[in-house]
């Protein structure tokens, strides 16, 4: 069955900028990857903190030089995409001047995330999802429920970089701020106002994910992913089957059980979920 997400995908390929390559027929990554020396620890537990992620892709404190070494990385383990955010508290990442909530967009800073966004497809062969909202709590001043606000946002960062965007992924971890499905659909259609792509979110959990307007999950694991080494393939894919059957015509991606990507555990884990018809693995 060809979901709706797919015919959305399927219809993105005539909409991307001129002289891309074409869009991959899997999104595969390792957005949390050991990180190399020299790299800023975006993990802050002793227990891993050897270990970093992309989603600090366009956070201005992560050094050009992590950055590239972060796209060299998911290069050389044959990833065709990774996931960043454009609206996160901890690294002040956010599409405004000095990334405030409310202030006016910062037009050089889409700019430079336009060129960062197409040099990894370019040089790279990866293709970039701009996660939106990732927050820890509905008290942060980015996950404040202001529908004109994010109307604003959506429209700054979707009208710059939809050429170059295969799907748009609206919040990361979103049961932790903003628990209402109602709140994704709203979402949801706020940004169908600018794009035609496929919108999915990203969560620990499917019932913020069925709504109408969202194509698909990218789905983390009931458990902290700090226990991935503990948990068999059986358990991956018990738990990956029954969240197919509350999903039914969604796309599904494995997008987080395990933060220690590189271990010979997680390869066999990674192998046996991409037997399945999953878009993706990401760790």
């Amino acid at each position: 069955m060809i979901t709706n997400f797919q015919k959305a995908l399927n219809e993105s390929a005539t909409k991307m900028a001129s002289g891309l390559p074409p869009l991959p027929s899997r999104y595969n990554c390792r957005f949390l990857y050991r990180a190399r020396s020299g790299d800023n620890y975006a993990l802050g537990n002793d227990n891993y903190r050897d270990y970093t992620n992309t989603l600090i892709f366009n956070d201005d404190k992560c050094p050009d030089v992590q950055k590239i070494r972060m796209v060299e990385y998911q290069r050389k383990i044959g990833a065709t995409c990774f996931p960043w955010v454009f609206s996160n508290p901890d690294g002040l990442i956010y599409p405004t001047v000095n990334a405030q909530f409310g202030a006016p967009i910062d037009q050089a800073k889409l700019q430079q995330w336009y060129d960062r966004q197409y040099a990894a497809i370019t040089q790279y062969g990866l293709w970039g999802i701009p996660s939106g909202y990732c927050c820890e709590n509905s008290s942060e001043s980015y996950a404040k429920w202001d529908t004109s606000e994010i109307d604003r946002i959506a429209k700054a960062i979707v009208t710059k970089l939809d050429p170059l965007v295969p799907f748009w992924c609206l919040t990361w971890e979103q049961g932790k701020f903003w628990k209402d499905p109602n709140q994704t659909e709203t979402i949801a259609q706020i940004y169908r106002q600018y794009t035609k792509k496929p919108l999915v979110i990203h969560d620990q959990g499917w019932k913020l994910a069925n709504v109408p307007s969202v194509q698909g999950l990218i789905y983390e694991w009931s458990w902290h992913p700090k226990y991935g080494p503990d948990k068999s393939v059986n358990d991956l894919l018990n738990e990956g089957l029954d969240l197919a059957n509350h999903l039914p015509g969604k796309a599904f991606i494995a997008g987080e059980w395990t933060i220690f990507t590189d271990t010979e555990h997680a390869a066999r884990q990674r192998a046996e979920l991409l037997k399945y018809p999953v878009y993706g693995a990401w760790n």
